[in-house]
């Protein structure tokens, strides 16, 4: 027989109904906004990846054509072969007696750099060098590479960052890894230096150097990453080092333009105004002091102007031609470039 009154009916219902949890419409809020910025960080991310993959494509056909039309000199005070000197020789013989179209030059520290109009025309005047006995330049020519398919013009090795590393990680032995895991190979990969160490996270950067082998290396061999152990410390170490291509472009610290410029003095990072800095910004929505539009921040891989400052940086680097023209590889390279 059921003894229950309706009151204890009711004193049971309440009961249960306040054991229940409650939804707060704050944390409803807080999380369908932590969902919101999740996608749209997505959506950023893959919009960021998306333009940067389609300008390098954009331009790999013309980083092609200037590696593989180009030659590099080595300049020789000795023998007096400066800049001037290897210009007019190249003109004289090739452009002047030889009627052919003229060549576009640089330099740097220690070369001379020839761009022929295609590199047909190259392999010619390569001929002509190679059957006169007493050519000028015979033995100051570089030859070709054997890391970057052949060329004879090199980019200047890429800088690979591996962020975030514990201060147990030895950078030695990290070294040691990758140059036995390259054993044979043409891969030159630079020693070790490490970054500044976080207070807060005791943890910093490794930086490295790679050329063209070593950078195939690293992201065909390696997949972009090389696990590390360490069982013999203290404490216990099992983890995996991702590689990020460093190539950022130079930006001034007071004004947060890119390149060279006459600086104004200190702008705030967000709003680009003068007065405060970012921590004391009260602007909601950020401004772009180099492309001049609202809604990111110049450091930014959002902002136009970076994108295409950073490619230009990656055009300076030797970067294996099959990561521009091939998309399975160039989304190995655009992920490597944008990761955190």
């Amino acid at each position: 027989m059921n003894n229950l009154t309706t009151t204890d009916h009711q004193d049971q219902h309440h009961s249960a109904r306040s054991m229940a949890p409650v939804l707060s419409t704050t944390n409803l809020i807080h999380d369908i906004h932590e969902i919101v910025m999740k996608i749209d960080q997505s959506r950023t991310r893959r919009d960021v990846s998306k333009t940067i993959s389609e300008a390098i494509r954009a331009m790999a056909g013309q980083e092609r054509k200037l590696r593989e039309s180009t030659i590099t000199v080595k300049m020789d005070k000795d023998r007096n072969l400066d800049f001037d000197r290897i210009v007019s020789i190249i003109d004289k013989e090739w452009t002047q007696d030889r009627q052919q179209l003229p060549a576009t030059y640089w330099r740097d520290s220690f070369n001379v750099y020839c761009e022929f109009v295609s590199p047909q025309v190259k392999k010619l005047f390569l001929d002509m060098v190679e059957l006169e006995e007493d050519f000028p330049l015979k033995h100051a020519i570089l030859q070709p590479s054997t890391g970057n398919d052949g060329n004879h013009f090199l980019r200047r090795q890429v800088k690979i960052e591996i962020q975030g590393v514990n201060v147990a990680v030895s950078s030695k032995r990290v070294y040691s890894s990758l140059k036995i895991s390259a054993a044979g190979s043409n891969c030159a990969i630079s020693e070790i230096k490490e970054g500044k160490i976080q207070a807060h996270s005791k943890r910093r950067s490794l930086l490295l150097t790679v050329n063209a082998a070593g950078f195939r290396h690293l992201y065909l061999g390696l997949q972009g990453s090389i696990p590390y152990v360490d069982l013999q410390t203290n404490v216990d170490l099992k983890t995996r080092l991702i590689f990020k291509i460093n190539c950022r472009p130079w930006v001034c610290k007071e004004c947060h333009a890119i390149g060279r410029h006459e600086c104004p003095g200190r702008l705030c990072s967000k709003c680009g105004d003068r007065g405060h800095a970012f921590k004391d910004c009260k602007q909601r929505v950020s401004f772009c002091s180099n492309c001049k539009r609202k809604g990111h921040r110049s450091r930014d891989l959002d902002c136009p102007t970076y994108v295409r400052e950073l490619i230009k940086e990656l055009r300076k680097v030797d970067i294996p031609l099959e990561f521009y023209e091939d998309s399975e590889r160039r989304f190995t390279l655009v992920d490597s470039l944008i990761k955190h």
